[in-house]
């Protein structure tokens, strides 16, 4: 099931390593003279638990294991909000929300990696930041087809964090940052939230609008000042005539 390989560090000392059965090929391992397992041509075959002891004088004195696994780093360095904006810096984006609106979705994702990453969503202010709790995680392991050529994203995993914001004040900052080995230890995102104000035309822009062969523009476009700001005198032909044929039906 496994490969034995022992060094001999001195005459004295030696380093006995069993190794998984799928890396018992010849050539793939070999223990340096600091006592470090090479492993040659890594593919995901060499996953598992190797195990190794140190011997003196045929005497076991020190024995131990430690789990390899292969590492895929994201395309993306940093975690990709979904929605979000991309700002000047490319750890930064911005989100525009309804400035009517009480809750807020942000979901946070980082794909195709390998081992899984963690995230956490926190929000900044000034003077500290804060880990929010209410998060729903979601980790998904990715399988591709054999022809996509994808091989080293095969076997991969893709995880996401979403969280509701209540508040949502103007230039809210949140950041959602990935913790694992794939990222290098952490890596994050800093997302800013901006509060956006509907606009409302004049009837006398509506009118222009018309005018300059613009698209019409619906009732809903016309704010309830606009509409009682509107010109009356055209109305007055109207009543004028009602009054007289009111008069000319009493003779």
């Amino acid at each position: 099931m496994t490969q034995r390989a022992t060094h001999p560090c001195s005459s004295r000392t030696s380093l006995e390593m069993w190794l998984p059965k799928t890396g018992s090929q010849r050539g793939v391992y070999d223990i340096d003279n600091e006592f470090n397992l090479i492993i040659k041509n890594v593919t995901a075959s060499n996953e598992g638990t190797y195990y190794f002891a140190v011997k003196r004088h045929s005497i076991k004195v020190k024995w131990g294991r430690i789990e390899v696994c292969d590492k895929v780093s994201p395309n993306r360095l940093y975690p990709t909000v979904i929605g979000c904006n991309q700002d000047h810096d490319v750890d930064t984006c911005e989100v525009r929300v309804r400035h009517d609106s009480t809750v807020h979705n942000l979901t946070c994702v980082m794909e195709q990696v390998k081992p899984a990453v963690q995230l956490k969503w926190i929000r900044l202010f000034m003077g500290g930041k804060t880990e929010l709790t209410n998060v729903s995680t979601t980790v998904r392991p990715v399988v591709l087809p054999a022809y996509t050529g994808s091989l080293l994203r095969n076997k991969t995993f893709s995880t996401s964090a979403s969280v509701q914001v209540v508040e949502a004040g103007d230039e809210e900052v949140y950041e959602c940052e990935a913790i694992g080995i794939a990222v290098g230890g952490s890596t994050r995102t800093r997302v800013r939230l901006s509060e956006t104000h509907p606009t409302t035309a004049t009837y006398d822009e509506v009118q222009s609008s018309k005018k300059s062969g613009a698209a019409p523009v619906t009732a809903d476009d016309v704010s309830p000042t606009a509409i009682a700001n509107k010109p009356a005198e055209k109305f007055v032909p109207l009543i004028v005539l009602s009054v007289l044929l009111s008069i000319l039906l009493t003779f």
